[in-house]
């Protein structure tokens, strides 16, 4: 299993940055410009220095912004606040100081400002990380054994857990390619697809 993933050492050490448990070390220490390296070979368009900084500024604003309620944005706005009115309003603006921090409006502002930091979590949260593509493969493997255990045998078992677990194979061959090379291996074949 370590050698498995030796090789993402990196990406993984790149990545654990990104978790919200990391947020006081990086406000306490601040993060090793040397980091996010991988991401930015997985990433091109993505600008490194900004991209620190976005972290950095936003793991400093992220317990005030994760305290962020709906009751917070009623205090603000006050009683004859109603949030169906706000979508309609687009001069709604929040009456206290610039950037409160303390009503929803201003964080999805503050947010909306961290444009690389977004791109990376998009791909963070579509990247595979942990065993459960492994845990898929062999539940698809137990269904396929228990369907069709009394009528298949052990190398066509593996042949279908192989077209199931590796789809993305699939879709590189053409059916033509496996009706010719099935043809090649048998005259029966032969006879039966090439009509």
């Amino acid at each position: 299993m370590e050698q498995r993933f030796a090789h993402c050492k990196e990406l993984y050490g790149d990545l654990e940055l990104f978790d919200l448990r990391r947020f006081k070390d990086i406000r306490d220490n601040g993060i090793n410009p040397n980091s996010m390296n991988e991401i930015s070979q997985l990433l091109p368009t993505i600008d490194n220095n900004v991209l620190l900084e976005q972290l950095k500024s936003f793991a400093h604003f992220w317990p005030t912004i994760s305290k962020t309620t709906l009751k917070n944005t009623d205090d603000i706005y006050g009683p004859e606040y109603d949030s169906e009115d706000y979508f309609e309003d687009d001069n709604f603006v929040c009456k206290k100081e610039e950037n409160c921090m303390k009503c929803l409006l201003c964080v999805v502002n503050i947010i909306h400002k961290y444009k690389e930091l977004f791109k990376v979590y998009l791909f963070l949260l579509t990247i595979p990380l942990t065993q459960v593509t492994c845990e898929r493969s062999f539940s698809k493997l137990k269904i396929i054994k228990t369907r069709l255990r009394s009528c298949i045998n052990q190398e066509n078992l593996e042949a279908l857990f192989l077209m199931n677990c590796e789809r993305e194979l699939l879709l590189d061959i053409s059916p033509d390619a496996v009706i010719d090379f099935m043809c090649e291996k048998s005259s029966e074949m032969l006879r039966l697809l090439k009509v």
